[in-house]
């Protein structure tokens, strides 16, 4: 298998790209240093909101009528992860879990200490939360183990299995299909490689998930989609790692680019479009190309790709991640602040150009132009408006 990657010139920018601001706060370039990404931000629509993880806390903003952000007063800490569920606010932080029943107000401080109970603080890292349950929470502590409330506020238990491979898990993911179906990310720092594991009982045991899928010593893992109707279908991203799992995660096939790189590069993110789930999103964050900020696209359940969307917008504007409704792709770029990315007028724009690909283009000096954006141009000896 191979990745098939095609450039498309886009037009009408400003009716497909949209910026929400929040470009100080959403500014990760303290947090993700020479070029490891030891962060991805967490964004989500949620109603009729878009919710943010960002450096200094958690934002949100009514995204219809493009208000002002809202700060949520829970924490000015750097936002690891989060989940809403409907008045139920979740928050993780290297140091605490906090949980809120009333969308942020106040909130049950539950600190490092709290969780792992091992005599110091050790660092949070991650969390998965029970897609019907609130209350029942994962938490992943840095090198030391993965542990479990049933019900938030009782106590934690530390989830051992019949061994302890699973203590360097970063990320949980639960199928949408089977609350029982776990995938997890793994880094290991000695050798910079990522593993993915998977368990079928709901987090208790956890297996490795076979397959060459991964280069060592390059690879780290980030991000994990499942297909939105196919129970067996999962795939994963990261740096130097895109494998599809046809089994739930129980094994993996690395899916490469014809240059005979092993891997994918710095596709940091990956979402599955409800609307057709043969086609998939994928961020492209490219730090040699630091303005631009490009969203990737396949149509064939993610075994090939095109570039669908690229354009400089802002200094280091690269895409780190996203969440999509509808046909609204909500972009957190590395420094350059969140967008709102309309599909939907993007395909139009695409479709537009391929019907003309065969005319020439010239600009009012007479000279030809391969890809034409926006602006008047002469064809078959008349002038022609573009993207207007």
């Amino acid at each position: 298998m191979f990745l098939l990657f095609t450039f498309c010139t886009v037009q009408n920018m400003k009716a497909q790209l949209t910026s929400l601001g929040l470009v100080e706060e959403s500014n990760i370039a303290n947090v993700n240093k020479d070029g490891y990404m030891n962060f991805i931000p967490e964004l989500s629509f949620v109603d009729d909101y878009l919710y943010v993880a960002t450096p200094k806390g958690v934002y949100r903003i009514p995204y219809k009528s493009q208000a002002e952000w809202e700060k949520l007063p829970l924490t000015d800490e750097l936002v690891l992860d989060f989940a809403v569920r409907g008045d139920t606010l979740i928050v993780l932080t290297r140091s605490q879990l906090l949980y809120s029943l009333d969308g942020g107000k106040t909130a049950d401080v539950y600190s490092a200490a709290d969780i792992a109970s091992e005599g110091y603080n050790p660092t949070l890292v991650g969390m998965g939360i029970h897609p019907n349950n609130a209350a029942d929470i994962f938490i992943v502590t840095k090198g030391s183990g993965l542990w479990r409330t049933y019900d938030i506020g009782s106590g934690w238990v530390e989830i051992i299995g019949n061994n302890k491979q699973h203590v360097s898990l970063t990320r949980l993911f639960y199928s949408p299909h089977d609350t029982n179906h776990l995938v997890g990310l793994y880094n290991n720092p000695m050798i910079d490689c990522a593993e993915l594991f998977f368990s079928r009982d709901g987090g208790i045991e956890w297996k490795f998930g076979a397959g060459e899928y991964m280069p060592r010593n390059i690879s780290q893992a980030l991000s994990i989609a499942f297909h939105p109707t196919n129970v067996n279908n999962v795939v994963a991203c990261g740096h130097s790692l895109y494998a599809i799992s046809d089994d739930g995660g129980a094994s993996w096939s690395a899916i490469t680019e014809p240059n005979g790189r092993d891997c994918v590069a710095n596709i940091t993110d990956v979402q599955f479009d409800l609307r057709n789930s043969d086609v998939l999103y994928g961020a492209d964050w490219f730090i040699s190309k630091k303005n631009t900020t490009t969203v990737l696209r396949s149509t064939d359940g993610g075994y090939t790709w095109e570039t669908f969307f690229s354009e400089s917008i802002a200094p280091n504007a690269h895409v780190l991640s996203f969440d999509m409704k509808d046909n609204l792709l909500a972009l957190y770029t590395f420094s350059g602040g969140i967008y709102l990315l309309d599909v939907d007028a993007v395909e139009a724009s695409i479709s537009t150009v391929q019907t003309d690909v065969t005319t020439t283009y010239y600009d009012l000096m007479g000279r030809p132009v391969a890809h034409p954006t926006r602006g008047i141009y002469i064809k078959e000896g008349k002038k022609v408006v573009i993207g207007q």
